[in-house]
Protein backbone atom coordinates (compact mmCIF):
# COMPACT_ATOMS: atom_id res chain seq x y z
CA UNK A 1 0.00 0.00 0.00
CA UNK A 2 1.37 3.30 -0.91
CA UNK A 3 2.43 5.75 2.17
CA UNK A 4 2.19 9.02 1.02
CA UNK A 5 1.80 12.82 3.40
CA UNK A 6 0.93 16.07 2.49
CA UNK A 7 3.55 18.49 2.84
CA UNK A 8 1.56 21.83 3.98
CA UNK A 9 3.91 24.41 3.17
CA UNK A 10 4.67 23.21 -0.68
CA UNK A 11 1.70 21.82 -1.31
CA UNK A 12 2.95 18.29 -2.43
CA UNK A 13 2.33 14.95 -2.17
CA UNK A 14 5.36 13.21 -0.36
CA UNK A 15 5.79 9.50 -0.97
CA UNK A 16 7.18 7.12 1.09
CA UNK A 17 11.17 7.08 1.00
CA UNK A 18 13.49 4.62 2.39
CA UNK A 19 17.60 3.80 1.63
CA UNK A 20 18.15 0.17 1.72
CA UNK A 21 22.45 0.37 2.63
CA UNK A 22 24.73 -1.69 0.18
CA UNK A 23 27.52 -3.80 1.01
CA UNK A 24 31.02 -2.69 -0.68
CA UNK A 25 31.05 -5.71 -3.44
CA UNK A 26 27.29 -5.10 -4.39
CA UNK A 27 26.88 -4.01 -8.32
CA UNK A 28 23.40 -2.54 -7.25
CA UNK A 29 24.61 1.13 -7.18
CA UNK A 30 26.88 0.99 -9.90
CA UNK A 31 24.17 -0.34 -11.99
CA UNK A 32 22.02 2.31 -10.94
CA UNK A 33 24.52 5.08 -11.51
CA UNK A 34 25.40 3.40 -14.98
CA UNK A 35 21.73 4.35 -15.99
CA UNK A 36 21.08 7.71 -14.18
CA UNK A 37 20.99 11.07 -16.39
CA UNK A 38 24.08 14.04 -15.62
CA UNK A 39 24.88 11.63 -12.81
CA UNK A 40 27.77 13.80 -10.54
CA UNK A 41 31.08 12.02 -10.74
CA UNK A 42 31.43 13.16 -6.57
CA UNK A 43 28.23 10.11 -6.30
CA UNK A 44 30.65 7.76 -8.45
CA UNK A 45 31.47 4.89 -6.47
CA UNK A 46 35.03 4.99 -7.45
CA UNK A 47 35.04 9.26 -6.35
CA UNK A 48 33.77 7.82 -3.07
CA UNK A 49 36.65 5.50 -2.20
CA UNK A 50 39.15 7.86 -3.15
CA UNK A 51 38.05 11.09 -0.97
CA UNK A 52 36.91 8.97 2.00
CA UNK A 53 40.37 7.59 2.00
CA UNK A 54 41.70 10.75 1.49
CA UNK A 55 39.62 12.26 4.82
CA UNK A 56 39.61 8.86 6.79
CA UNK A 57 35.64 8.69 5.91
CA UNK A 58 34.13 5.48 5.44
CA UNK A 59 31.84 5.46 1.86
CA UNK A 60 28.74 4.20 1.96
CA UNK A 61 25.98 3.43 -0.91
CA UNK A 62 22.47 2.69 -0.85
CA UNK A 63 19.78 2.26 -3.18
CA UNK A 64 16.54 5.16 -2.60
CA UNK A 65 13.45 2.94 -2.36
CA UNK A 66 10.36 4.94 -3.34
CA UNK A 67 7.12 3.75 -2.85
CA UNK A 68 8.93 0.38 -2.65
CA UNK A 69 10.75 0.58 -6.36
CA UNK A 70 14.29 1.38 -7.10
CA UNK A 71 14.14 5.06 -7.63
CA UNK A 72 17.81 5.84 -7.36
CA UNK A 73 21.76 5.79 -5.48
CA UNK A 74 23.29 7.86 -2.91
CA UNK A 75 26.46 7.88 -1.80
CA UNK A 76 27.35 9.31 1.74
CA UNK A 77 30.55 9.34 3.79
CA UNK A 78 31.00 8.90 7.29
CA UNK A 79 33.26 8.93 10.03
CA UNK A 80 32.96 9.28 13.99
CA UNK A 81 35.18 9.30 17.06
CA UNK A 82 35.04 9.68 21.04
CA UNK A 83 32.55 6.59 20.93
CA UNK A 84 29.92 8.28 18.41
CA UNK A 85 29.68 11.15 20.53
CA UNK A 86 31.58 13.03 17.56
CA UNK A 87 30.05 12.29 14.05
CA UNK A 88 30.74 13.74 10.24
CA UNK A 89 28.43 13.25 7.12
CA UNK A 90 28.72 14.47 4.06
CA UNK A 91 26.49 14.21 1.53
CA UNK A 92 28.06 15.76 -2.33
CA UNK A 93 25.81 16.11 -5.53
CA UNK A 94 23.39 13.75 -4.53
CA UNK A 95 21.31 11.55 -4.95
CA UNK A 96 21.70 10.36 -8.10
CA UNK A 97 17.73 9.59 -9.44
CA UNK A 98 16.80 7.18 -12.29
CA UNK A 99 15.28 8.53 -15.18
CA UNK A 100 11.10 9.26 -13.96
CA UNK A 101 12.29 10.20 -10.99
CA UNK A 102 13.81 13.04 -9.05
CA UNK A 103 10.55 15.67 -8.81
CA UNK A 104 10.23 18.05 -5.87
CA UNK A 105 7.93 15.60 -3.90
CA UNK A 106 10.95 12.58 -4.57
CA UNK A 107 13.68 15.20 -3.26
CA UNK A 108 11.46 16.07 -0.54
CA UNK A 109 10.90 12.18 0.90
CA UNK A 110 14.84 11.71 0.22
CA UNK A 111 15.93 14.65 2.32
CA UNK A 112 13.15 14.13 4.99
CA UNK A 113 14.89 10.58 5.29
CA UNK A 114 18.12 11.96 5.39
CA UNK A 115 16.88 14.16 8.46
CA UNK A 116 15.52 11.46 10.29
CA UNK A 117 18.48 9.23 9.83
CA UNK A 118 20.83 12.20 10.45
CA UNK A 119 19.47 14.67 12.75
CA UNK A 120 21.42 17.82 13.74
CA UNK A 121 22.57 17.27 17.27
CA UNK A 122 25.92 18.51 18.86
CA UNK A 123 29.03 16.99 18.11
CA UNK A 124 27.62 16.21 14.39
CA UNK A 125 28.83 18.11 11.26
CA UNK A 126 27.29 17.28 8.53
CA UNK A 127 27.59 19.12 5.32
CA UNK A 128 24.79 18.57 2.56
CA UNK A 129 25.21 20.17 -0.99
CA UNK A 130 21.99 18.63 -2.66
CA UNK A 131 21.72 17.76 -6.67
CA UNK A 132 18.72 19.83 -7.00
CA UNK A 133 17.98 22.99 -8.71
CA UNK A 134 18.36 26.10 -7.02
CA UNK A 135 14.98 27.50 -6.81
CA UNK A 136 12.09 28.58 -4.23
CA UNK A 137 10.58 25.35 -3.85
CA UNK A 138 13.83 23.76 -3.68
CA UNK A 139 14.94 25.98 -0.93
CA UNK A 140 11.59 25.67 0.84
CA UNK A 141 12.02 21.84 0.87
CA UNK A 142 15.29 21.55 2.53
CA UNK A 143 14.34 24.16 5.25
CA UNK A 144 11.41 22.77 5.53
CA UNK A 145 13.25 19.06 6.14
CA UNK A 146 15.49 21.08 8.52
CA UNK A 147 18.57 21.83 6.55
CA UNK A 148 20.38 25.05 6.94
CA UNK A 149 21.53 26.76 3.96
CA UNK A 150 25.08 28.02 3.80
CA UNK A 151 24.89 31.50 2.65
CA UNK A 152 26.98 32.04 -0.29
CA UNK A 153 27.46 28.20 -1.39
CA UNK A 154 25.40 28.23 -4.84
CA UNK A 155 27.12 25.99 -7.69
CA UNK A 156 27.18 26.83 -11.00
CA UNK A 157 28.35 24.71 -13.66
CA UNK A 158 27.52 24.07 -17.54
CA UNK A 159 26.50 20.51 -18.81
CA UNK A 160 27.21 19.48 -22.48
CA UNK A 161 24.99 17.02 -23.47
CA UNK A 162 27.13 15.29 -26.64
CA UNK A 163 23.88 14.24 -28.36
CA UNK A 164 21.68 17.53 -28.48
CA UNK A 165 22.29 19.18 -31.51
CA UNK A 166 20.76 22.28 -30.57
CA UNK A 167 23.71 22.64 -27.46
CA UNK A 168 26.16 23.98 -29.94
CA UNK A 169 29.53 26.26 -29.61
CA UNK A 170 29.06 29.64 -30.44
CA UNK A 171 31.03 31.45 -33.61
CA UNK A 172 33.40 32.75 -31.85
CA UNK A 173 34.42 29.42 -29.89
CA UNK A 174 34.18 27.61 -33.63
CA UNK A 175 36.42 30.32 -34.68
CA UNK A 176 38.90 29.69 -32.26
CA UNK A 177 39.07 26.15 -32.72
CA UNK A 178 39.26 26.89 -36.79
CA UNK A 179 42.00 29.28 -35.54
CA UNK A 180 43.69 26.41 -33.67
CA UNK A 181 43.69 23.79 -36.66
CA UNK A 182 45.26 26.57 -39.25
CA UNK A 183 48.24 27.09 -36.67
CA UNK A 184 49.16 23.41 -36.37
CA UNK A 185 48.01 22.73 -32.95
CA UNK A 186 48.15 18.93 -32.68
CA UNK A 187 45.91 16.45 -29.62
CA UNK A 188 46.80 14.05 -28.20
CA UNK A 189 44.91 12.02 -25.83
CA UNK A 190 46.74 9.72 -23.01
CA UNK A 191 44.55 6.79 -20.29
CA UNK A 192 47.49 5.42 -19.08
CA UNK A 193 48.50 7.85 -16.50
CA UNK A 194 52.21 8.81 -17.79
CA UNK A 195 51.26 12.54 -18.40
CA UNK A 196 49.23 13.30 -15.40
CA UNK A 197 52.09 14.79 -13.33
CA UNK A 198 53.09 16.51 -15.92
CA UNK A 199 49.89 18.24 -16.36
CA UNK A 200 49.17 18.96 -12.41
CA UNK A 201 52.95 20.41 -12.29
CA UNK A 202 51.67 23.20 -15.07
CA UNK A 203 48.06 23.01 -12.98
CA UNK A 204 49.86 23.95 -9.53
CA UNK A 205 51.91 26.68 -10.87
CA UNK A 206 49.27 28.61 -12.82
CA UNK A 207 46.81 27.82 -9.65
CA UNK A 208 49.91 30.16 -7.68
CA UNK A 209 49.84 32.45 -10.03
CA UNK A 210 45.62 33.06 -10.34
CA UNK A 211 44.80 31.94 -7.12
CA UNK A 212 42.13 29.61 -8.27
CA UNK A 213 40.94 26.36 -6.44
CA UNK A 214 40.72 23.24 -7.32
CA UNK A 215 41.26 19.51 -6.47
CA UNK A 216 44.51 18.75 -4.79
CA UNK A 217 47.02 16.89 -6.70
CA UNK A 218 46.43 14.37 -3.99
CA UNK A 219 43.03 13.66 -4.55
CA UNK A 220 43.90 13.94 -8.26
CA UNK A 221 46.57 10.72 -7.89
CA UNK A 222 44.07 8.96 -5.45
CA UNK A 223 41.23 8.91 -8.13
CA UNK A 224 43.88 8.07 -10.62
CA UNK A 225 44.84 4.96 -8.89
CA UNK A 226 40.87 3.80 -9.36
CA UNK A 227 40.33 5.27 -12.39
CA UNK A 228 42.94 4.27 -14.71
CA UNK A 229 42.76 0.96 -14.44
CA UNK A 230 39.47 1.10 -16.33
CA UNK A 231 40.67 3.87 -18.70
CA UNK A 232 38.44 6.19 -16.85
CA UNK A 233 40.74 9.16 -16.92
CA UNK A 234 42.03 11.17 -19.88
CA UNK A 235 44.51 13.86 -20.26
CA UNK A 236 44.66 16.02 -23.34
CA UNK A 237 47.24 17.61 -24.61
CA UNK A 238 47.78 20.58 -27.19
CA UNK A 239 51.24 20.44 -29.29
CA UNK A 240 52.65 23.41 -31.05
CA UNK A 241 55.32 22.61 -33.01
CA UNK A 242 55.66 19.10 -30.92
CA UNK A 243 55.97 20.93 -28.12
CA UNK A 244 52.80 21.17 -25.39
CA UNK A 245 51.31 24.30 -24.85
CA UNK A 246 47.89 23.07 -23.12
CA UNK A 247 46.32 20.40 -21.50
CA UNK A 248 43.41 19.07 -19.44
CA UNK A 249 42.04 16.02 -17.68
CA UNK A 250 38.28 14.30 -18.35
CA UNK A 251 36.80 11.70 -16.00
CA UNK A 252 34.89 9.25 -17.02
CA UNK A 253 32.45 8.35 -14.72
CA UNK A 254 29.19 6.15 -16.02
CA UNK A 255 27.06 7.56 -18.35
CA UNK A 256 29.13 11.10 -18.19
CA UNK A 257 32.18 12.71 -18.12
CA UNK A 258 33.73 15.67 -16.08
CA UNK A 259 36.44 18.27 -16.94
CA UNK A 260 38.38 18.29 -13.26
CA UNK A 261 41.72 20.62 -14.70
CA UNK A 262 43.42 22.69 -17.25
CA UNK A 263 46.05 24.59 -18.36
CA UNK A 264 47.30 26.93 -20.79
CA UNK A 265 50.61 28.24 -21.02
CA UNK A 266 50.92 31.74 -22.92
CA UNK A 267 51.44 29.87 -26.23
CA UNK A 268 48.74 27.66 -25.53
CA UNK A 269 46.13 30.65 -24.78
CA UNK A 270 47.75 32.89 -27.90
CA UNK A 271 47.10 29.82 -30.20
CA UNK A 272 43.58 28.73 -28.88
CA UNK A 273 44.61 25.54 -27.66
CA UNK A 274 42.04 24.87 -25.22
CA UNK A 275 39.02 25.38 -27.39
CA UNK A 276 40.46 22.76 -29.62
CA UNK A 277 41.61 20.13 -26.79
CA UNK A 278 37.87 20.49 -25.37
CA UNK A 279 35.91 20.17 -29.01
CA UNK A 280 38.80 16.94 -29.76
CA UNK A 281 37.97 15.49 -26.24
CA UNK A 282 33.80 15.43 -27.26
CA UNK A 283 34.84 13.89 -30.33
CA UNK A 284 36.85 11.17 -27.77
CA UNK A 285 34.19 11.06 -24.78
CA UNK A 286 31.36 10.22 -28.34
CA UNK A 287 33.74 7.41 -29.38
CA UNK A 288 33.53 6.09 -25.77
CA UNK A 289 29.82 6.02 -25.43
CA UNK A 290 29.77 8.69 -22.72
CA UNK A 291 26.85 11.34 -23.26
CA UNK A 292 26.81 14.38 -20.88
CA UNK A 293 30.36 16.64 -20.37
CA UNK A 294 30.82 18.41 -16.92
CA UNK A 295 32.72 21.15 -17.67
CA UNK A 296 33.14 21.97 -14.09
CA UNK A 297 31.92 24.70 -11.46
CA UNK A 298 31.92 28.27 -12.46
CA UNK A 299 31.28 31.73 -10.70
CA UNK A 300 31.31 35.23 -11.29
CA UNK A 301 34.19 36.40 -9.47
CA UNK A 302 37.70 36.09 -10.14
CA UNK A 303 37.26 33.39 -12.08
CA UNK A 304 34.16 35.13 -14.75
CA UNK A 305 36.68 34.47 -17.56
CA UNK A 306 36.41 30.81 -17.12
CA UNK A 307 32.60 30.68 -16.82
CA UNK A 308 32.46 32.98 -20.18
CA UNK A 309 34.96 30.56 -21.95
CA UNK A 310 32.58 27.49 -20.95
CA UNK A 311 29.78 29.24 -21.56
CA UNK A 312 30.41 29.72 -25.34
CA UNK A 313 31.20 26.19 -25.72
CA UNK A 314 26.90 25.98 -26.01
CA UNK A 315 25.83 23.15 -22.86
CA UNK A 316 22.90 23.84 -20.26
CA UNK A 317 23.84 26.24 -17.25
CA UNK A 318 22.74 24.70 -13.90
CA UNK A 319 22.60 26.08 -10.84
CA UNK A 320 22.51 24.55 -7.55
CA UNK A 321 21.94 26.11 -3.90
CA UNK A 322 25.46 24.95 -2.26
CA UNK A 323 25.49 23.45 0.96
CA UNK A 324 23.67 22.99 3.65
CA UNK A 325 24.44 22.16 7.59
Amino acid sequence: METVQRSKDLNTIVPACALLWLDDRDPAAPDVYGRAVRPSLLQHPLYGAAYGAAIRHVDRRALIKINGETAGMVQILETSFAGGVFHSVILDMGPVWLPGYGTLAHSHAFFREVARLYPARPGRRRRIIPAVPDDADHRAMMDQCGFRHSAGSSYQTYWRDLDNAAQIPRPTWRGKVRKAEKLGVRITWDDTGRTLDWLLRHEAAARKVKLYSGPSPGLVHALARRFDPARGMLVGRALLAGRPVAGLLLTLHGPAATYLIGWAGDEGRRCSAQNLLLHDGLRILKQRGIGYLDLGGVNDGPARAVKCFKEAMGGEFVTQPGIYR
